[in-house]
C-alpha cells in the first residue's frame, strides 16, 4: 500500500537547510524588478507619445468628452509595444521557470546553484518546455472539445425535435469539459517536477507519478487553493478599500441608477484624483508587493505538492532518474 502523501504543506516543512526557498523567492523578485525597470525604460524611450496619448484619452474620458476622444487616434508608436510585449512575456516565463526549477531542485534533489538558487541550466529549460506543452495541450483540448460539442449538439438537435436533448447537452457539455480539465490537470500536474526529479524532460511520465494518487493530490490542491483565494480576497478588499475610501464621498452613488454616463464620468474623475496623490500611489504599490509576496508563497506551496508526488514516485520505483 502506498504511503500517505501529506503533500499540502510539503513546501513549508522544516528541512536540513533553512531559507533556500525564501532565497529563491527573493532572487525571483530581484530579477522581476530589474526586468520591469528595463522594459519600462525601453517603453518610455521608444513610445513616449503613446503614454501622452493615453493620458489625454483618460482625461477626455473623465470629462465625458466623446468628441475629443474621437479626435485622438492612436499614435503609430503604439505598434512597437506588440513585439516588446511578447519579448517581455518570454523573459517573464523564463524567469518563472528558473524560479520553479530552483524550488523543485531543492525540494526533490536537495540541490542549490546559481543566483539565489536561480540559473539558466537544463532544469530551467525543462520547466520552460513544460509550459509550452501545457499551452499546446490546452489549445488542442479546447479545439477538440469544441468540435465534439458542435457535432454532438447537431446530432442532439436532429434526434430530438422537442429540444430537451439539446438543453441537456448544453448543460452537460460544460460540466464534462470542467471535469476533464480537473482530471487531466491533476494527473499531469507534476509534469515539471517529474522532469526535474528525473533530470530529463518527462512531461507525460507525470501520469505514472500520479497513478493511485488522484484524490490525495486533488484534496491537497483544493485545500491550498481555497486558502489562497480567501487570503487574496481579504488582501484585495482591505487594500482597495483603504485606497479608494477617499474617493467614496466625491461620488454620487445614487446617480448610477438614473444617469449612468454622469456616474461613470464622476467615478473615473474621482479615481484619477485619488491615484494622483503620493499616499495612494504608495499604498497601491505596497498592495501590489503584498499581493505578489502572497502569490509567490502559495505558488511555492503548489510546487511542493508536485515535488512530494515525485519524491514518493521515486521512492516507490514508479519512475527512475535518467541514466539510473
Amino acid at each position: 500500500m502506498a504511503e500517505p502523501l501529506n503533500a499540502t504543506f510539503n513546501a513549508y516543512r522544516k528541512r536540513e537547510r533553512s531559507g533556500v526557498l525564501l532565497g529563491a523567492g527573493l532572487g525571483f523578485a530581484i530579477v522581476m524588478i530589474v526586468m520591469i525597470a528595463v522594459f519600462a525604460g525601453i517603453a518610455f524611450a521608444v513610445g513616449g507619445s503613446v503614454f501622452t496619448w493615453y493620458g489625454q484619452v483618460m482625461q477626455a474620458t473623465a470629462a465625458g468628452d466623446q468628441a475629443q476622444i474621437a479626435n485622438l487616434p492612436p499614435p503609430s508608436g503604439i505598434f512597437i509595444f506588440i513585439p516588446l510585449y511578447f519579448l517581455f512575456l518570454f523573459c517573464l516565463f523564463v524567469a518563472l521557470a528558473a524560479f520553479e526549477a530552483a524550488c523543485l531542485r531543492w525540494m526533490i534533489r536537495g540541490e542549490v546553484s546559481g543566483f539565489f538558487g536561480l540559473n539558466l541550466g537544463a532544469d530551467t529549460w525543462r520547466v520552460y518546455g513544460t509550459y509550452w506543452v501545457w499551452f499546446g495541450l490546452f489549445i488542442a483540448f479546447y479545439i477538440g472539445f469544441a468540435i465534439f460539442s458542435f457535432m454532438l449538439g447537431g446530432a442532439a438537435a436532429v434526434a430530438d425535435q422537442s429540444g430537451n436533448m439539446m438543453m441537456a447537452t448544453v448543460f452537460l457539455l460544460p460540466l464534462t469539459f470542467c471535469l476533464a480539465l480537473i482530471i487531466f490537470g491533476v494527473r499531469l500536474a507534476p509534469a515539471a517536477a517529474t522532469s526535474v526529479g528525473r533530470g530529463e524532460f518527462s512531461f507525460f511520465k507525470a501520469w505514472t507519478v500520479t497513478s493511485g494518487r488522484f484524490w490525495s493530490l486533488l484534496g491537497a490542491f483544493l485545500l491550498l487553493g481555497i486558502i489562497y483565494v480567501v487570503a487574496s480576497i481579504v488582501i484585495g478588499i482591505g487594500g482597495f478599500g483603504l485606497i479608494l475610501g477617499a474617493a467614496a464621498p466625491a461620488i454620487d452613488w445614487a446617480s448610477a441608477a438614473h444617469d449612468p454616463q454622469a456616474f461613470s464620468a464622476a467615478y473615473t474623475e474621482a479615481i484619477m484624483k485619488v491615484f494622483s496623490t503620493p499616499l495612494s500611489i504608495g499604498l497601491y504599490i505596497a498592495l501590489q508587493v503584498v499581493s505578489w509576496a502572497v502569490a509567490l508563497f502559495f505558488y511555492v506551496g503548489f510546487y511542493g505538492i508536485n515535488a512530494r508526488a515525485v519524491e514518493a514516485a521515486l521512492a516507490e520505483g514508479k519512475i527512475e532518474r535518467a541514466g539510473a
